[in-house]
């Protein structure tokens, strides 16, 4: 009988060939990755700003609320609610570059340390017509070239 030679083991194709698949895999694999976590990246900015709009809103339209519309002011980008409000001290709102700060009693808070590219306050300047403010606050990242724009009309009498 004729004794048969089995060689086990790879050849040199067949391990270039295993190599090459691997690495589309891995680079497939690596692609989705970058692109999941640039995708996490940007929904986390975004829910930044909003977050930050809620926030500055909620602590505008407290204020804005215990006033009276022909009480609160906005002049030179700042809006003010006057100490004559139910005896609390004078509080203002304002945009400084890129950041929104409050001011009351001569401290001041940030309640938005950046991405503010505009902060307005209206009414329609007739007292007889106005029963509130129109809050308006535009937030924009330039990292990732998102930007959300928020209006809040805030009625003063219940």
């Amino acid at each position: 009988m004729k004794k048969q030679n089995h060689k086990n083991g790879l050849t040199l194709i067949e391990l270039m060939v295993a190599m090459v698949a691997a690495s589309i895999i891995i680079l497939i694999a690596s692609l989705i990755l970058i692109m999941a976590f640039r995708s996490w990246r940007v929904n986390n900015a975004y829910v930044n700003l909003r977050r930050d709009s809620a926030f500055a809103f909620t602590m505008m339209a407290r204020n804005v609320r215990e006033s009276d519309t022909d009480e609160v002011e906005w002049a030179g980008g700042t809006l003010t609610i006057p100490s004559s409000v139910l005896g609390k001290p004078t509080v203002s709102y304002y945009r400084d570059g890129e950041a929104l700060r409050y001011n009351e009693n001569g401290g001041t808070m940030t309640l938005i340390h950046d991405n503010v590219d505009e902060f307005s306050a209206t009414t329609t300047g007739d007292p007889e017509a106005d029963d509130g403010v129109l809050l308006r606050l535009v937030l924009a990242d330039a990292d990732f070239g998102i930007a959300i724009t928020n209006e809040m009309f805030v009625n003063t009498r219940n």
